[in-house]
């Protein structure tokens, strides 16, 4: 599993683009995969802040990438503070894989126009 460290903007629009290759640095073609991320407030956590799936529309796969959406109705919710995910692919034969995790540090909102 790679770390990747990132900042949300409580309150913004924002995609992260995350680049899948193998160990010859080539695209991997995941756009058949299914993948699933949940943001803890710690690991041992029993609920998760946000979960982003294929299902719900919040990750895209594509050839050799996926994008990560976080709407400003999401990211408004989230209070400041520094948080730990996980990122999993799951293969068309239901085989998971974690390949991304780390930490996600959220800022706080200060322009709060409706």
């Amino acid at each position: 599993m790679k770390k990747f460290d990132f900042q949300i903007q409580a309150g913004d629009d924002m995609k992260v683009k995350v680049s899948i290759v193998d160990k010859q640095a080539q695209p991997v073609d995941v756009s058949a995969y299914r993948a699933a991320m949940q943001i803890r407030a710690c690991v041992d956590s029993p609920g998760a802040i946000d979960t982003l799936t294929t299902e719900n529309g919040r990750i895209e796969m594509g050839n050799g990438f996926l994008i990560l959406n976080f709407t400003n109705q999401v990211t408004k919710m989230f209070r400041a503070g520094s948080f730990v995910y996980d990122l999993e692919l799951i293969s068309p034969t239901d085989f998971i894989t974690k390949i991304l995790g780390g930490t996600v540090k959220v800022l706080a909102e200060v322009t709060k126009i409706d």
